[in-house]
């Protein structure tokens, strides 16, 4: 009878002590719900995250990719608990870092010639990053009076203008390690194809939702991304500038779904109005299918897109493409770019020979004499990002940079055409339409704008990698067969 009592007894407890523990998780999570709503959607949202991320290491990597386009959306943009910086993407990004010290990540050293030089790159790269940003600091007042966006507060500019840029290149960091069998490779590059069609069914979406914006022009359509996304609507083009070139991979394998986040994309891209983003995504779209010997979809898409032009565009859509073009105004192409910006900054640089050599610094251009006494436009960057970086950094490092990009452009091309894949080409292609819309805008730096470009240089580097590995390989074999 005792022992029964004791089994009883040890029965009760064991079903007992779950329950307080789920009751006890119930009216906290109440608690939290009721004084910070946000907080207690966090919460109870908590445990299924932390099982997700523990069940594959590589669903960080997912989430991560996956709120890059929605990071600055004004629900996911706020500090949790008012702590600075404690921004739900800033935490996965920490997460996703420590995750590339453990499971066999390998930071600081890695296998392969190419993933070693690729890690003393991103190392100087870095340095230069950091260089240019603390030397920002001698005019940090200055920028702060300018716009106080820049913050008062030294610490509060470092957390915002480098600590949170810094964070964009954790993804790189994550598949240079973890991301190494060409089966992950495909995986994260479809990934990222559906976060283009994410991307796309909400832009349409709003533009529709809200009052049909896309027809009112861009000024319209850019306070309805501004808004909703926190971000200008060139920076949402850029998305499309970097992942056209992968959307071409499942049309090509004549998936429908991927037929249709293709044209999702075009569509999303007119509603925004970017011009560089028209023109670099079809340029992406077009030199893919050249490049893969695909003449006769490469001929339907050129009559489709010409058809489309000449009938179905808005026309403040053709207006703006046509901006600078009837007149061959050179300027007028590029909105007044280079006579109201480049040129006056670059004579000053140029006249100074410290400036010209080594720069001033992350930034600099707002404190240049040209800027205060207002002879060019009043933004905050170059609106070319090999002009910014010049003007940040002086000719000598801007002179390394040019040189590294083409030696890795010829790196990469020799090996993608060898290789010869659509994965190949599609990520070189992401590396050079970015290049390409870099005359125009972007950053060299790591920020929003480029926040998906990395994650792809990394993807081409381990896929190189990887079949640079398998040629190794058959060398080998072909060798001995030859000795037998």
């Amino acid at each position: 009878m005792a022992r029964t009592k004791y089994f009883l007894k040890a029965d009760l407890s064991e079903d007992i002590f779950p329950s307080m523990c789920w009751g006890g998780y119930a009216l906290f999570l109440g608690y939290s719900i009721v004084l910070n709503p946000k907080l207690g959607v966090i919460i109870s949202i908590l445990p299924m995250l932390i099982w997700f991320i523990v069940s594959d290491k590589i669903n960080i990597l997912y989430l991560l990719l996956a709120l890059m386009p929605f990071n600055q959306v004004p629900f996911l943009n706020e500090n949790l608990l008012n702590i600075p910086g404690a921004k739900p993407f800033n935490l996965l990004s920490f997460v996703a870092l420590l995750a590339c010290f453990y499971h066999g990540g390998q930071l600081l050293y890695n296998s392969g010639t190419i993933k070693r030089k690729v890690m003393i790159f991103l190392a100087i790269y870095f340095a230069f990053y950091s260089l240019a940003t603390f030397r920002s600091l001698n005019y940090h007042s200055l920028l702060y009076m300018l716009d106080s966006s820049y913050q008062s507060s030294i610490g509060r500019y470092l957390l915002s203008y480098y600590i949170v840029p810094s964070l964009y290149l954790v993804s790189f960091l994550y598949i240079l390690n973890h991301v190494t069998t060409e089966k992950d490779i495909k995986k994260i590059t479809t990934f990222l194809c559906a976060i283009a069609g994410m991307l796309s069914i909400t832009i349409i979406f709003l533009s529709i939702y809200k009052g049909h914006t896309y027809m009112m022009g861009r000024h319209a359509q850019n306070e309805l991304m501004q808004t909703n996304f926190g971000l200008h609507y060139n920076t949402l083009g850029v998305f499309y500038i970097i992942l056209g070139p992968l959307l071409i991979i499942p049309v090509i394998d004549k998936y429908f779904w991927g037929i249709l986040n293709w044209c999702l994309a075009g569509v999303a891209i007119i509603f925004l109005g970017s011009r560089t983003a028209m023109i670099v995504f079809l340029f992406g779209t077009i030199s893919m299918l050249y490049f893969l010997g695909k003449k006769k979809e490469l001929i339907v898409l050129l009559a489709i897109l010409t058809l489309f032009s000449l009938y179905f565009l808005p026309g403040y859509l053709l207006r703006t493409l046509q901006i600078g073009f009837e007149s061959g105004d050179v300027d007028d192409i590029f909105t007044g770019r280079i006579d109201s910006i480049w040129l006056p900054l670059l004579w000053e640089w140029v006249n100074n020979p410290k400036l010209l050599f080594l720069g001033k610094g992350k930034y600099s251009m707002m404190t240049s004499s040209v800027y205060l006494k207002g002879i060019v436009l009043q933004t905050r960057t170059a609106h070319n990002a090999y002009v910014g970086f010049f003007l940040d950094n002086g000719i000598i490092l801007f002179s390394g940079l040019i040189f590294y990009i083409i030696k890795f452009l010829g790196f990469a091309w020799q090996n993608v055409k060898r290789i010869n894949s659509h994965i190949a080409w599609a990520f070189l292609m992401s590396i050079i339409c970015y290049l390409i819309a870099a005359i125009t805008g972007r950053k060299i730096y790591p920020s929003e704008q480029n926040m998906l470009l990395l994650p792809i240089i990394a993807l081409l580097i381990n896929y190189l990698n990887l079949h640079k590995a398998f040629a190794s390989k058959n060398v080998e074999i072909e060798k001995e067969a030859m000795r037998q």
